[in-house]
């Protein structure tokens, strides 16, 4: 885990960075680089902005990977949101991106 930033610590109130760097050492932030495996709560959803395609894979604790999971289209989508189920065992998702699309947890 990355180093939190605590107000008490500090003497006032965090700031937007500061917070957004918190949620990222926890693992909260919920951005979704492509490529990269991230923690997912179990029930959540996608949110999606942009066009181009989200692929969505996901790893149990085994290590064992479903690739291809879900397959989304947007298109100059501006708050397209997605219910995947990721199966009973999966505690991370990997996004592939392409084009302009983004995708968070939600």
């Amino acid at each position: 885990m990355g180093a939190v930033t605590k107000r008490i610590t500090k003497g006032s109130a965090l700031t937007l960075e500061e917070y957004d760097a918190n949620l990222d050492a926890v693992n909260i932030l919920r951005t979704l680089p492509t490529g990269e495996w991230k923690q997912v709560p179990s029930l959540f959803r996608l949110l999606l902005k942009g066009t181009g395609t989200c692929t969505v894979d996901a790893r149990n604790t085994a290590g064992t990977i479903t690739a291809g999971l879900y397959i989304y289209t947007a298109a100059a989508a501006t708050n397209q949101i997605e219910y995947p189920y990721l199966g009973a065992d999966a505690i991370e998702i990997r996004v592939t991106l392409t084009g302009t699309c983004t995708a968070e947890v939600i």
